[in-house]
């Protein structure tokens, strides 16, 4: 092996290890809430939606004040089949303000999705808070998901 094709392959295994390492040690983004009890709900609630919705709860588990956040989802039917004519991917945009430490529920109506309401029952999969804004204009984003399913 020529000297040249050694410092490649050391440099290779050295990047290698790097990359091994700095993942072992980097620590996942802390999601400053905590979403729990994730579904989607059809029938009419009164005020909110007329054939379905996506609910859940947030917890802010910050200490500080949130005034908006993003959540993105996908909706399917218990056959696992799309229910809607386009996209079953959600992105809703929510300008709702949670104190630090306090729970609020949320709705997220998906009547506009539809052209027919499915007969199966609607499962949400793959919730994640995408990004939150707080009172102070600091913001936290995870764009790759990082946090989904937590």
């Amino acid at each position: 092996m020529s000297q040249k094709n050694k410092l490649y392959v050391l440099c290779m295994v050295a990047v290698f290890f790097s990359f091994i390492f700095t993942g072992c040690a980097m620590e996942e983004p802390n999601a400053p809430c905590i979403v729990s009890d994730i579904r989607v709900e059809t029938g009419q609630k009164e005020e909110y939606f007329r054939f379905a919705g996506l609910l859940y709860t947030v917890y802010n588990s910050s200490n500080k004040t949130i005034v908006h956040s993003e959540v993105y989802a996908r909706i399917f039917t218990s056959r696992g089949e799309n229910p809607f004519p386009g996209s079953n991917s959600i992105t809703a945009r929510c300008p709702v303000i949670i104190e630090p430490q306090q729970s609020v529920d949320m709705v997220i109506p998906l009547d506009t999705l539809f052209s027919i309401v499915p007969e199966d029952s609607l499962v949400a999969d793959g919730f994640t808070v995408t990004k939150v804004v707080f009172a102070d204009g600091t913001v936290w984003t995870d764009p790759l998901s990082l946090t989904a399913g937590r």
